[in-house]
């Protein structure tokens, strides 16, 4: 029993890849550019002005902080956090600490919930896993570290 769970764990870890992440939004679509010519010169300066700004700021109102998407960079960083945590669960569990395995096993959970695209069956699936395995730890006797 011992390493199967473990083996559940590796195989966790092999599927992180696919995951869907919470994505940053698509860029707003450009409005029209009106074909009509301005009147003047300085017209046609406040109407390219106005038109980078438009490009250059976007205002956003995000009502919840988890709402908030990650840039690529910090979406590697989260998918390298939730491995580290899958392997340490993995090693804590070889190691009969099963108290340290199911402790980075919930912080896995927690960075699935908060990162990850919950209505994907892929991470769904995903946070099930976890969930039987800490039930499976739970139901292991005579373990050292508990």
């Amino acid at each position: 029993m011992l390493f199967r769970s473990a083996a559940k764990i590796v195989e966790l870890i092999n599927r992180l890849p696919q995951l869907p992440m919470n994505a940053l939004p698509t860029p707003a679509s450009q409005a029209p550019v009106s074909t009509a010519t301005p009147a003047s010169l300085s017209q046609k300066i406040l109407k390219e002005i106005q038109g980078l700004g438009d490009r250059l700021v976007r205002i956003q109102v995000i009502g919840d902080v988890k709402d908030v998407a990650l840039t690529p960079a910090a979406q590697d960083l989260v998918r390298q956090q939730l491995r580290l945590h899958l392997i340490s669960a993995r090693m804590a569990w070889l190691s009969r600490m099963p108290n340290a395995a199911k402790e980075d096993l919930a912080q896995a959970e927690q960075l699935l919930s908060k990162h990850y695209q919950a209505q994907s069956p892929a991470v769904a699936s995903m946070q099930k896993a976890l969930v039987d395995l800490k039930a499976d730890m739970a139901v292991q006797p005579g373990q050292k570290g508990q």
